[in-house]
């Protein structure tokens, strides 16, 4: 073979890479553009550990601007894992919309512990019912789990959700104020809440309201959660996110409007336009 024909067939050959190397890639931007996706989350959990009635409760529920779309969708009976009893609606707090629940009854739900069993093999007992109380037989709290997914058609800022994305209001950010109390200071003022373009702390208290009627002492907990993704295949699963989640125990007597602690959190792998 000639040196002209070495030649020729080593510029195919550079082509033929190239050629390859172009197609890979708009295969792997066509295979990233139709596997994105943006969704939010949001989430109530609540654990009660004895049956309670005439239950009111207002939690906070993502806003923007005084708008909570994922609040007007659970209203319309759009989210998933409401009990038929319950009677949502929004109301206003400090001109915050928040998600009011009333409902006649909360009843804990108690199961047992699961049954091992060898693969390829039947249990070799029957589980305890359900019941409505603790006991040896049925000792693992289950929580009753409600909430809404809400899937979009452009990039969520997970980076800065502070300037345009659902978060918790109202909230006060975890500071150290001059002495005063950080609960004195929520309750006195709403100015602390970032605003866009505003940084956002990882630690805040959101006010919530629970009323009940019980013949025991109540004990619950409730948590709150609101998360945004972005998503997409690309040699795998990547993405990136921010939460919100709160977390409030209510023991006792301590009802009516009491400050929750949350906690804020982003991160993940960003690339162009995300």
């Amino acid at each position: 073979m000639n040196s002209r024909s070495k030649y020729l067939l080593l510029i195919i050959a550079i082509l033929l890479i190239a050629i390859l190397a172009v197609t890979v890639s708009w295969s792997g931007m066509a295979m990233r553009e139709s596997s994105t996706q943006h969704r939010y989350g949001y989430t109530i959990t609540i654990y009660t550990r004895s049956t309670i009635h005439n239950v009111t409760m207002i939690l906070p529920v993502p806003s923007v601007n005084g708008t909570s779309e994922i609040g007007e969708a659970l209203v319309r009976g759009e989210g998933y894992g409401v009990p038929s009893g319950w009677n949502l609606s929004l109301v206003e707090y400090r001109e915050i919309p928040m998600l009011m629940i009333e409902t006649p009854v909360l009843v804990p739900e108690y199961h047992a512990y699961p049954i091992p069993i060898e693969p390829g093999q039947a249990p070799n007992r029957t589980p305890p019912p359900t019941a409505t109380a603790y006991s040896e037989d049925t000792p693992i709290l289950i929580p009753l789990e409600c909430g809404l997914g809400l899937e979009v058609n452009r990039t969520i800022d997970t980076r800065n959700p502070a300037a345009h994305e659902p978060l918790l209001y109202p909230k006060t950010m975890v500071k150290t104020y001059n002495g005063e109390s950080q609960a004195d200071r929520a309750g006195s003022s709403n100015s602390d809440s970032p605003g866009p373009g505003e940084e956002q702390d990882p630690e805040f208290l959101v006010p919530l309201y629970i009323t009940c009627n019980s013949n025991q002492p109540v004990d619950i907990e409730i948590s709150v959660a609101i998360t945004g993704i972005n998503e997409w295949w690309e040699l795998g699963w990547r993405g990136n996110s921010y939460s919100e989640r709160i977390i409030a125990s209510i023991q006792g007597n301590e009802t009516g409007w009491i400050y929750a602690k949350g906690r804020f959190d982003s991160g993940g792998v960003y690339r162009t336009g995300l």
